[in-house]
């Protein structure tokens, strides 16, 4: 029977369409993988086992959709923003923002829900604009920790559709600023969508310009002067304001070259509106080099704008084409040198598109492909590429939202519509581009990423729809690399503020701690260390003693089962151990799985909001929902000459050897290959994750020489490569 060599030491293409199941001969096949669901490939090679998720609260309104915005007042100061039913709600630092406790900081917005999700943003600094069709412009203030603020942007002036070129005429009643007066049309023009509106008016030799209060009829509008008007005569010299709701409120908004620029309305849905250079809420027309301008994109047809990036040009992308909007030889955007590029007709989504270096990526117009724009000197523009071409079925039936991670690894989220999510390994420079499927019991629904409070990582954020007890609800979690399960919650006991001191080493003893740690409700919890304590040349590893009576703050007494050290034992190497934990009442009736003192425990129902652990008590337990990491490598295929292959032969691996780093509980085709617990190993203590070669056995010909692998405990786990001996049969 002939027998090869095989070897897959790298899984950066990460799961690859089953199209190219066959493609042998395709390079990017050898480093992909036909499953990937739960692990993330690496920019490295290896695969590890996604993070978990921390539950942070209940969405304010569960019946009903809710999406998070990222606002990022400064690297230290950034927020993710709950906008749900007419509310918004922030969180901060892995919590949502309280005041007083338990009060939850909210703000009251006209948003209804069905529109939460085509909400567009810019931020600068601690003001967030938001743009929606059918809303007026508004901004999000921050001027505390819980101080936020929202109202309609009250622009300075402008924008304007094109200057009245009928014989229509409108006559003021005034003209001092403040005043309020009649505005008299010759036809019916007026409309009661045109309060709030702007209207450029201009008599005599300057213009002026107003902002309509009420609606009389067709013909009458009273209105507040905003810049003095030349005279009180009838003119044709006018421009009715380019957003109200008669013409329809801008879609999409960004920052550009120090302007606030929006873009699409319904009436005006290709046209992009620059405020004046350094004043975000003025748009003032002119033709100086800093005023505002606006510019309709020139098109065979209707390009409805679906979003705007900001680079180093503007791209704008709309339904049918993605345009590059910039001055000549790339020059700054002035009112009188503005030229649009069409760049590639792919058409986009409403999917804010986000930037990734030097490139912007954006979803498709069918919500199917996700493609990534970057300058290209042999077309002298912007060219596009298919970030899903080799995952083509990855989208499943579409994906709904979008966010870009970039610390650790560089890690595209998105989230399709059948609540699967999707992400993107993704370093260009090296040609890194591995897509990965994440699944969860319920379904994700929006994504939004923040740095971390450290600034070591960026931290991803979820509202996930889970079904509890028959009940749907939605939860805001974000991904915790402490945790390896979902919508999880965790008990810490270690004690960093006191050292501890027991009177005697063994029996009942007197344990004193250097500050107020311990309460009555501490009687029947375990005393553990937490790190070894070294005396002479004794170390101690797992000391452990019940507490059997509360004293005072200070002082408790305590049976000892395994023998302490009789010395000062520093803070935050030792803890309170529990059997039971509460505050699960979010996951009320579900089986969740245990992990304590980095041991696995048997999963437990959540019942009273209550799990108990099924064995020794632990000083750390986090609790959740079990989710599986899995991998399936393609059909293994070795060389046997030009136009020979070995697919579709019986074939097994003789010998299989899995490099695995940091793992415990890997099985390998249905079968545990890594050991719980060897001889080594301490009682009562966690098995230290394992780093080395797994060799695999009993893989018999019924697999055609596919290799699955699986991650079932609630653990973290990394593949660095797999490879062994291929029998195969001949023809």
């Amino acid at each position: 029977m002939p027998t090869s060599r095989y070897i897959q030491s790298s899984f950066t293409s990460g799961e690859l369409s089953p199209r190219l199941a066959a493609h042998v001969d395709f390079n990017k096949r050898a480093n992909g993988l036909s499953v990937c669901e739960n692990y993330l490939p690496t920019v490295h090679g290896p695969v590890v086992s996604r993070s978990g998720t921390r539950f942070v609260a209940e969405t304010k309104t569960s019946s009903s959709v809710s999406v998070l915005i990222p606002f990022e007042f400064s690297t230290i100061q950034a927020y993710v923003l709950e906008f749900g039913n007419f509310y918004i709600r922030m969180y901060k630092d892995g919590g949502r923002i309280e005041s007083p406790p338990g009060t939850p900081v909210e703000v009251v917005t006209g948003y209804v829900a069905q529109d939460v999700s085509t909400i567009k943003w810019a931020q600068s600094a601690d003001t967030l604009y938001l743009a929606h069709g059918l809303y007026p412009p508004r901004k999000l203030t921050r001027t505390s920790h819980t101080a936020w603020s929202i109202q309609d942007v009250d622009f300075v002036d402008g924008p304007y559709l094109d200057e009245n070129i009928t014989s229509t005429t409108i006559t003021p009643s005034g003209t001092a600023v403040g005043a309020s007066i009649t505005l008299t049309a010759s036809t019916s023009i007026f409309q009661s969508g045109h309060v709030n509106s702007l209207w450029r008016i201009k008599v005599g030799a300057s213009y002026g310009y107003v902002k309509v209060t009420a609606y009389t009829d067709s013909t009458h509008v009273t209105a507040t002067v905003k810049k003095v008007l030349g005279g009180t005569t009838a003119t044709t010299l006018w421009r009715e304001g380019a957003w109200s709701s008669i013409r329809g409120y801008p879609t999409c908004v960004t920052i550009h070259e120090q302007r606030l620029t929006f873009g699409g309305t319904a009436t005006e849905p290709q046209t992009i509106y620059a405020s004046v250079s350094d004043s975000y809420e003025d748009f003032t027309p002119g033709t100086a080099d800093s005023d505002a301008f606006t510019y309709t994109l020139g098109s065979n047809k209707v390009n409805v704008l679906r979003w705007l990036s900001s680079g180093s040009a503007l791209i704008p992308g709309t339904v049918g084409e993605e345009f590059l909007v910039d001055g000549p030889n790339s020059s700054a955007l002035t009112p009188s040198n503005v030229r649009a590029r069409s760049q590639t007709a792919h058409g986009s989504s409403p999917i804010p598109a986000v930037r990734i270096g030097a490139s912007t990526v954006f979803v498709q117009r069918s919500s199917k492909k996700v493609r990534q724009l970057t300058y290209s000197s042999d077309q002298e523009g912007q060219a596009s590429t298919d970030l899903t071409l080799l995952a083509q079925h990855i989208a499943g039936t579409g994906f709904s939202a979008m966010a870009y991670q970039q610390e650790p690894d560089t890690w595209l989220w998105c989230v399709r519509k059948d609540g699967q999510l999707a992400s993107l390994t993704f370093l260009p420079a090296q040609e890194v581009a591995g897509w990965a499927r994440h699944i969860t019991d319920g379904s994700f629904e929006s994504v939004a990423v923040i740095p971390s409070t450290d600034l070591t990582s960026d931290t991803p954020w979820f509202i996930v729809n889970r079904t509890i007890g028959g009940v749907t609800k939605r939860y805001v979690e974000y991904m915790d690399p402490l945790l390896s399960v979902d919508s999880g919650l965790s008990y810490d006991g270690g004690i960093t503020t006191a050292s501890l001191t027991p009177s005697a080493g063994t029996g009942s003893t007197t344990f004193t701690a250097s500050a107020a740690v311990f309460v009555s409700g501490d009687v029947g919890k375990d005393i553990v260390l937490t790190d070894p304590v070294t005396v002479g040349s004794t170390t101690y590893t797992v000391s452990r003693a019940t507490i059997t009576a509360f004293t005072d703050s200070t002082h408790v007494t305590a049976t000892i089962s395994r023998e302490f050290p009789v010395t000062a034992i520093p803070a935050d190497t030792w803890g309170l151990a529990v059997q039971s934990v509460s505050g699960l009442s979010h996951l009320e009736g579900k089986t969740v799985s245990l992990v304590g003192d980095g041991a696995v425990y048997p999963a437990q129902t959540v019942t009273g909001g209550i799990v108990t652990l099924s064995g020794m008590k632990a000083t750390v337990i986090h609790a959740g929902l079990a989710f599986t990491p899995k991998i399936t490598l393609f059909e293994p295929e070795v060389s046997r000459g030009a136009g020979d292959t070995v697919l579709g032969l019986k074939k097994r691996y003789a010998k299989l050897y899995v490099r695995v780093y940091q793992t415990t509980g890997v099985w390998i085709n249905g079968l545990l290959e890594v050991p719980s617990r060897s001889t080594t190993d301490l009682m009562g203590a966690a098995v230290a994750p394992f780093t080395g070669d797994i060799k695999a056995s009993q893989l018999g010909y019924e697999t055609g020489g596919v290799v699955t692998i699986e991650q079932r405990l609630p653990l973290s786990s990394t593949i660095l490569g797999v490879w062994g001996t291929v029998d195969y049969a001949d023809d």
